[in-house]
């Protein structure tokens, strides 16, 4: 039985990941930006960045350390898809919310010009596969 619970166990480890965030946006959270994350399962990890107290932000001003996190999460771990539909993070707004690819957003494909409340997306380990 040993065996059997580590199989169905995550090898993430919540405050490892949340050390990990606090390191790569310190920058952002000096800024008074924080980095909620919630798990379900144990395999899956819900992350939400805003700022505290909660006040709307530009994209423009977060961006290149954003996206840079972004970019090594997605290194690091599998950034699912959110509920049936093709898209990784949902940005909630103002008066607008938008949901978005990971690459569209790396790429600057398009822009966000919207203010922002909060910005989630779901982590998961990568299959070995």
């Amino acid at each position: 039985m040993k065996y059997l619970k580590k199989f169905n166990e995550s090898k993430i480890d919540l405050e490892d990941l949340q050390k990990y965030c606090n390191e790569c946006l310190a920058y952002l959270i000096d800024e008074g930006f924080v980095v909620n994350i919630y798990t379900f399962n144990n395999k899956i990890y819900e992350f939400e960045f805003r700022k505290d107290p909660l006040e709307s932000f530009n994209f423009y001003t977060i961006n290149e350390d954003f996206l840079t996190f972004l970019e090594a999460l997605n290194d690091k771990y599998e950034i699912l898809k959110l509920g049936n539909g093709q898209n990784n993070i949902r940005i909630n707004g103002l008066r607008k919310d938008g949901e978005y690819l990971i690459d569209d957003l790396m790429y600057e494909i398009f822009s966000v010009d919207f203010p922002i409340l909060s910005i989630l997306f779901k982590i998961q380990e990568k299959n070995p596969n």
